[in-house]
């Protein structure tokens, strides 16, 4: 019916690295993602910075205004080294000979997608969960995360390319193959160490690369998918090359 005059309306803007999401009257009306703001070659997300509230050619009030960091609630907090010589949380199926040596976590792909997925149990994670994911990656090729996932014809990912120096959020279908839906051009060191995190909240995407000490980023890429993107398998994929993880940690 549209935005009413004289009347108060319960408005909430809720931010996952550069994606902002709209709940009007505890309806979500939509999200949009901006670019990172840039400062001395690192970008930031939406997060850092002042905030406040406004009205463009017309008289508005404002009543009960809060800004609130909330830290998700956590249930479940696991990190996985592989010291012992077990990836004893990988069960939920493989694609690839995935294996363990001098506490990491590898696999040699080619043109095929490697792929180990999480088994969390079914009481620490649903379709409004949240989800974080951090991890080492030495990589030859493409690797990163993989989630949402419902068998080998679809599925969303959050990688990063030594070959095409990107750091990349997409999908995949059966129908429609391998789609970037957001690509950010960043330099990607073959065979060196790279921080990559990953945060899902409700239908929204937040990818980080090798943070910083000021809470900058080498990179950040943020998408909005049309529904949830949690309530898939989730694990690592890799592709044309050696690849190694280590120190992966799971936030729900």
């Amino acid at each position: 019916g549209g935005v009413k005059s004289d009347r108060f309306y319960n408005m909430l803007v809720a931010i996952n690295g550069t994606t902002a999401t709209l709940v009007v009257d505890n309806s979500e009306v939509f999200a949009y993602t901006y670019q990172p703001r840039i400062e001395d070659g690192y970008a930031f997300g939406m997060n850092y910075g002042y905030f406040g509230v406004g009205s463009d050619n017309s008289r508005g009030t404002f009543d009960n205004v809060r800004l609130q960091i909330l830290p998700p609630q956590i249930t479940l907090q696991q990190t996985v080294d592989f010291d012992n010589g077990e990836a004893s949380q990988f069960t939920a199926g493989n694609i690839g000979a995935w294996t363990v040596d001098g506490g990491r976590y590898e696999v040699i792909s080619g043109d095929d997608t490697a792929i180990s997925l999480v088994d969390l149990g079914p009481d620490n994670l649903n379709f409004n969960s949240y989800l974080e994911l951090n991890a080492t990656v030495n990589l030859q090729g493409r690797a990163g995360f993989i989630f949402d996932r419902y068998g080998d014809e679809s599925f969303k990912y959050a990688a990063i390319d030594a070959v095409s120096n990107k750091l990349i959020i997409g999908h995949y279908t059966a129908k429609r193959g391998w789609v970037e839906d957001v690509v950010v051009d960043t330099q990607i060191d073959a065979e060196q160490d790279h921080t990559l995190e990953l945060v899902l909240k409700g239908t929204t995407v937040s990818v980080n690369l090798n943070g910083t000490s000021n809470g900058g980023y080498q990179a950040i890429a943020s998408h909005a998918f049309n529904a949830a993107t949690v309530d898939g398998n989730f694990g690592l994929l890799a592709e044309n090359g050696a690849t190694s993880f280590d120190d992966i940690e799971f936030k729900s």
